[in-house]
């Protein structure tokens, strides 16, 4: 992929069990619209699930974030979705943009977006979230192998609003992962740090439902409560399949951040439209091109 520098790059943080696989339809359409997206697929999942360490998922994504931003001076919008949520956290400190702009360097953190994200208390472990300390219905322990596998019930909590066909399409592509991180610290977290910090809650969840959500949120936005803004979205736990438009308008409404009175100004979408629609002509004039990507626009 060729990284367009004059635009934020979109960089999803996969939650449990998923994979990079799981984020096209949202990387493809954002990439249609003129940003770049990509989704990192974490350390401990699938043949790294028996070796990993604890929360080596978070050296993955802060070695990416470090790629971009320190040696390619870019702005990163970073996406932690549901588990992911803690790994972000995490990634971010001293890479945000408040801090480069003020040692008079380019490229940084410019938000931190959590869909459905898990938001863990520094010092906390995510063992500390779950009721009783009982994995949650998606989750088994495969004793054999020393890993969490998803359960057949995941498939229906992660997908709900998908059809059974795309419910088995994405279920089939879950992966193992450790369950080493279930007892890692969270340290470092970015509840401190000079970042916009965005909460997308999605109301239908049955995998973190809204009280959760709002628990959780709750616990971490007092350290900084000026930075934090939630917006919701009628869907699953997993609105970058079930709702790829309303996930991506969502996003670039958002690049510019409300104004004064709660309203998004007005030309953002129109901006992003455009850009869309000039993607969409250059690809119907280039047969090559029209072939591949037309049905995804």
């Amino acid at each position: 992929m060729t990284l367009r520098k004059k635009t934020p790059i979109f960089v999803f943080l996969p939650g449990s069990y998923q994979t990079p696989a799981h984020f096209e339809p949202i990387t493809q359409k954002l990439q249609t619209c003129g940003y770049d997206a990509v989704a990192l697929m974490l350390a401990g999942r699938g043949d790294n699930a028996e070796s990993a360490a604890p929360l080596e998922s978070v050296t993955t994504a802060r070695a990416r974030l470090t790629e971009l931003v320190q040696d390619q001076s870019r702005e990163v919008v970073l996406m932690g979705c549901s588990y992911a949520g803690m790994i972000a956290s995490m990634a971010v400190k001293g890479l945000e943009i408040s801090l480069r702009q003020h040692q008079g360097l380019a490229g940084g953190v410019t938000n931190v977006v959590f869909i459905a994200g898990l938001l863990i208390p520094e010092g906390l472990k995510l063992v500390d979230m779950l009721p009783g300390n009982r994995l949650p219905p998606w989750s088994l322990l495969d004793e054999q192998r020393g890993v969490l596998i998803p359960s057949p019930a995941a498939k229906a909590i992660f997908f709900t609003d998908m059809d059974e066909a795309s419910r088995d399409r994405y279920g089939s592509q879950l992966v193992a992962q450790t369950p080493r991180n279930l007892q890692g610290v969270i340290k470092d977290a970015c509840w401190d740090v000079d970042v916009p910090k965005i909460y997308i809650h999605t109301l239908q969840d049955k995998a973190c439902p809204m009280e959760l959500q709002n628990t959780m949120l709750s616990r971490v936005r007092s350290v900084r409560p000026e930075d934090w803004s939630t917006l919701t979205i009628e869907s699953d736990h997993s609105p970058f399949l079930s709702h790829v438009e309303q996930t991506v308008d969502l996003l670039l409404r958002h690049r510019s951040g409300p104004t004064h009175d709660g309203e998004w100004p007005s030309g953002i979408m129109q901006e992003a439209n455009k850009e869309c629609q000039a993607t969409k002509t250059a690809l119907i004039a280039d047969p090559g091109r029209r072939d591949h990507l037309a049905s995804r626009l």
